[in-house]
């Protein structure tokens, strides 16, 4: 059987109808089984998962940790496995714990766990993985948390395009909380920002009010390694802010000009459907504007 590239082994099927057992003693006898691959192109614990087998899957990676990162069809490990359904933030919590790297695994399409999660719509393991990616930053940190949040399929299209594209709210706020790059580009051209500004089923007042204003009172005092205080978020695109004050700006240190900016446009936009005239609109923005300042301002205070 070892000699066989894809072969049904006597693992495959105790690990698919949960004989743990004889699973483990023919772990024990034949080590090789663990990782072989059947016909289908799945290993054991690709078909315990796929049964639901989840005790089987614990079992067996108390043997071998790495399983987590066998690679079957298409490239799909266990990981990718479990973020296919919400029934397994267990599992997902389980393979990241015993093997971290598995996070930096992509299939054939070059999707990693998180593109899997979104394109089938589990929004409980998206938002986990994401917050796994957060709290349990692997070696290389946020080079890597960056790298993964901000990683293209095959179609160059990031997490956030698919979350814009699958109106997706709550991942999409999730991930501009994170940080991600906003100008991504897909191979059609469709930069992710400009996706969600179109998208009619993700009011962006909503998405902004809440992550940076929370509970509607003061901007998040948040500061870098020098101790200024920052804004969260990630890059902002320049070219969609119109109009805001340049002398205003003038009076304000470089650190906050991409906070102004974005705010500014935010301010504009959430105005706009509640004008019912032009001078209505431009007191509403005024005040906005100057609430958002005196936010600045106070940190400074502070």
């Amino acid at each position: 059987m070892d000699e066989l590239p894809f072969v049904n082994t006597p693992l495959h099927i105790a690990a698919s109808v949960g004989h743990i057992p004889f699973a483990l003693e023919m772990m024990r006898l034949k080590p090789s089984f663990a990782k072989k691959l059947n016909t289908d192109g799945f290993s054991p614990i690709h078909l315990a998962l796929q049964k639901g087998e989840t005790q089987m899957v614990s079992r067996l990676l108390q043997v071998d940790g790495d399983l987590v990162r066998v690679k079957g069809c298409e490239g799909i490990t266990p990981l990718h496995c479990a973020a296919r359904t919400n029934d397994h933030i267990d599992v997902l919590a389980k393979f990241l714990l015993l093997c971290p790297d598995s996070i930096k695994d992509v299939t054939v399409q070059n999707e990693t766990a998180l593109h899997i999660a979104m394109k089938h719509d589990n929004l409980e393991a998206f938002k986990f993985l994401v917050r796994w990616l957060r709290e349990n930053r692997i070696k290389n940190d946020e080079f890597w948390e960056s790298k993964i949040l901000n990683w293209e399929d095959n179609d160059g299209n990031t997490v956030l395009h698919l979350a814009v594209l699958n109106n997706q709210p709550k991942a999409v706020k999730k991930l501009l909380k994170s940080g991600v790059n906003i100008n991504a580009k897909n191979l059609n051209d469709e930069i992710a920002w400009n996706l969600l500004m179109a998208n009619k089923e993700i009011p962006p007042g909503g998405l902004w009010q809440e992550d940076y204003y929370p509970n509607n009172t003061t901007q998040p005092k948040i500061r870098d390694a020098s101790g200024i205080p920052k804004h969260p978020g990630g890059d902002f695109p320049l070219e969609d802010v119109a109009g805001t004050p340049v002398v205003l700006l003038l009076l304000i240190p470089a650190t906050y000009i991409y906070s102004i900016l974005r705010l500014a446009f935010l301010a504009l936009f959430e105005n706009m459907g509640a004008a019912s005239s032009f001078s209505d609109l431009f007191m509403g923005v005024a005040k906005s504007f100057a609430d958002l300042f005196m936010g600045v301002a106070k940190s400074f205070a502070d």
